[in-house]
């Protein structure tokens, strides 16, 4: 047996050890607040590519910029409901270095919303230009941290879901 196959099978057999020792109660987990239903949070991330880098200050104001707000209308439209926006233009200047350069936070009440907001970005909603020749996105799914939420006093203690 190999040095990884073995180094595989004791990490395998600690996790099960330790997870033996962790309280499961099954009825809890379905009765908990956060349980796995709507809405939903979605964390868009996004940033330039070398569409955008590459691109003349007109293209991006006569093309690019009403397609990203026509997209952001329609994603309005389909119920998307928008939490908060950051921008990190505060600690980069110049070619981006990162991946993302911006990030869009949203509350969902289906998951394939994920997908139809995404393929909007793959579809000129104008007909002139398709943003992900110009940004990238990708997205981060799960639901609200209910405990964080309540001490914030953003969600009402307790957390019933409708």
């Amino acid at each position: 047996m190999s040095l990884h196959r073995i180094a595989a099978v004791l990490f395998s057999t600690m996790l099960l050890a330790l997870a033996s020792f962790l309280p499961f109660d099954a009825h809890a987990q379905e009765e908990a607040p956060g349980k796995w239903d709507a809405p939903w949070r979605v964390l868009l991330r996004a940033g330039v590519i070398e569409g955008w880098t590459q691109g003349t200050s007109e293209e991006r104001r006569d093309l690019v910029f009403p397609e990203y707000n026509e997209v952001h209308r329609k994603w309005k439209e389909m119920g998307v409901r928008m939490i908060g926006t950051i921008d990190d233009r505060l600690t980069q200047v110049g070619t981006p270095s990162r991946q993302f350069g911006w990030y869009e936070l949203y509350e969902i009440d289906d998951l394939a919303t994920v997908g139809k907001m995404l393929d909007l970005l793959r579809h000129s909603q104008l007909g002139k230009v398709r943003l992900d020749k110009y940004m990238r996105y990708d997205a981060l799914v799960g639901t609200p941290q209910v405990e964080a939420e309540q001490i914030f006093g953003l969600l009402p203690d307790p957390y019933e879901r409708e």
